[in-house]
């Protein structure tokens, strides 16, 4: 089935309804010719799961990461160490994790990294 995954009640499959140019309900998010349809509950739970698991990811995407699993690319960070120096104050600069030689290359010793957002797009 297609994106919609729309069948009648009545059984007919979108591609049943050449004749209206397809079915009713997929076109028009109601009833197809013979006033009977029903989602595919199925198809929407799978659709459902796989929003939520993008989200999730997203959301973890923007988090603070533990500086014991850093990046798996050499992509610029925000990185971020509590210094105890300054009272406790949070210290947050750029970073990147060089892969070949395991370690952090910063100006600070990071307890913890998050990517950096997008740039702003120029309009």
């Amino acid at each position: 089935m297609n994106e919609m995954s729309v069948m009648c009640k009545c059984g007919h499959q979108e591609k049943d309804h050449t004749d209206k140019g397809g079915c009713y309900a997929s076109t028009w998010g109601g009833e197809c010719g013979c006033r009977k349809f029903k989602l595919d509950e199925n198809h929407i739970e799978t659709k459902y799961t796989k929003l939520l698991a993008e989200i999730k990811r997203l959301k973890a995407e923007r988090e603070w990461q533990p500086i014991e699993t850093p990046p798996e690319t050499t992509d610029h960070v925000i990185v971020c160490n509590k210094n105890s120096e300054w009272g406790g104050l949070h210290f947050m600069t750029i970073g990147w994790y060089n892969i070949e030689l395991g370690h952090w290359v910063c100006n600070t010793i990071p307890t913890h990294w998050m990517p950096l957002p997008q740039p702003p797009e120029e309009k």
